[in-house]
């Protein structure tokens, strides 16, 4: 088992948590930690695919340009997902493409 030093700064706070009853051990908090950490890293690791993926996509079918956007923000479809999520906005946009 790998000994982890841990700063001042963190130890007190590790410390904090056993003290309000949340947690057993300063163990117990470090893997709570770390899974924070592990959940993070896959999902830096899935944005990034789709950032890749997204390019990919550009490359082959041609980038949008702000003057697309505009056109297709200012009809039909666009002004209904005013307040929607970056992810509805991007699902709608590729299904219902700018004439």
């Amino acid at each position: 088992m790998p000994n982890i030093s841990l700063t001042p700064e963190l130890e007190r706070f590790a410390e904090a948590r056993v003290r309000s009853g949340r947690y057993d051990s300063v163990s117990e908090v470090t893997r709570a930690a770390f899974r924070l950490l592990q959940d993070a890293e896959q999902q830096r690791t899935g944005f990034l695919a789709m950032l890749d993926a997204a390019e990919a996509e550009g490359e082959r079918d041609g980038f949008a340009q702000i003057a697309d956007l505009k056109t297709w923000m200012a009809g039909p479809f666009g002004s209904s997902l005013i307040g929607s999520s970056p992810e509805a906005c991007c699902a709608a946009m590729t299904s219902k493409r700018p004439a």
